[in-house]
């Protein structure tokens, strides 16, 4: 007898199912509706854009915290425990090597140094500069400065011409650990970094306080530059080319390699301690 109702009360659901569905596809059919459409405009509700979920991550190389979040909706500085340190709708936050700072770009280009735990801005860059992101690559406290005199902006490409994209009133300085100009102010045409050195092409008869010379400068000309230098995250300076040779930074020698042309080789410098100065290492090549 069980059984039987049981049987019956299937039946019965099952025909009331089916009259439901018939129903529903009238329904739809009479206003000319797409069940798939339906199905679809449901999914992408539930489904934000992908675009909403691009999310930058960045965690700093001490391991005690993380920037993360995008453009639009602001970035978040969390320590490991997810306790916020610091938020900004900035653009383009980055974390320099040394512990408790972030990096912000600001709307007019100008960078601004922010002190994570504090919340207090450190430092501001002068118009036209802006702090280099090739201070990540320094392993000594130190800031590495890019300017130009370019109306106080980055200079636009004018053409494909790699040579016509130049700026060429664009130089390069060193800041140390607290924000003061160093090196003797000297600028260069580039400055590039290799963990507690910089390298560098110095410019000519020009320094921090008189770059506004800069400006006398025609279309097209550039200054000039006359030696290379290497120089410590203090600023100092290790060694000095005049020759006009090729140099490259090894640190774990701490060393700067120089290329020779006649013999053709190289010879290793060092640059701190009873080797500074002096040839540590020579390379030549077979005849």
């Amino acid at each position: 007898m069980k059984t039987l109702i049981k049987s019956r009360y299937i039946k019965i659901t099952a025909a009331i199912l089916a009259v439901i569905a018939i129903g529903a596809y009238l329904l739809l059919s009479a206003f000319d509706i797409d069940p798939a459409k339906i199905k679809s405009k449901a999914d992408s509700k539930s489904k934000p854009p992908t675009h909403m979920y691009s999310v930058y991550e960045e965690e700093h190389v001490s391991g005690k915290y993380t920037l993360s979040g995008n453009g639009s909706k602001g970035y978040r500085i969390e320590d490991k425990k997810g306790k916020l340190l610091y938020e900004t709708k900035c653009l383009d936050p980055w974390f320099p090597k040394e512990e408790g700072f972030l990096v912000e770009t600001l709307e007019d280009g100008r960078s601004r140094v922010i002190d994570l735990y504090t919340g207090k801005t450190k430092y501001v860059t002068e118009p036209g500069e802006e702090i280099s992101k090739r201070t990540k690559d320094l392993t000594e406290p130190g800031w590495i400065i890019y300017g130009t005199l370019e109306d106080g902006r980055k200079a636009k490409p004018v053409s494909d011409n790699m040579w016509d994209m130049v700026g060429m009133k664009d130089y390069y300085y060193l800041r140390n650990q607290d924000f003061e100009v160093a090196g003797d102010g000297y600028l260069f045409s580039d400055l590039y970094p290799s963990g507690t050195y910089l390298c560098g092409y110095r410019l000519h008869d020009i320094d921090y306080m008189s770059r506004e010379k800069m400006n006398k400068l025609e279309d097209g000309e550039f200054w000039g530059c006359d030696i290379q230098l290497v120089m410590n995250t203090k600023g100092e300076v290790l060694y000095e080319e005049h020759k006009g040779r090729n140099l490259s930074i090894y640190e774990e020698l701490k060393a700067v390699r120089v290329t020779m042309e006649n013999p053709a080789g190289w010879i290793y410098i060092g640059l701190e301690g009873e080797n500074k100065g002096k040839v540590i290492k020579e390379e030549w090549q077979d005849d």
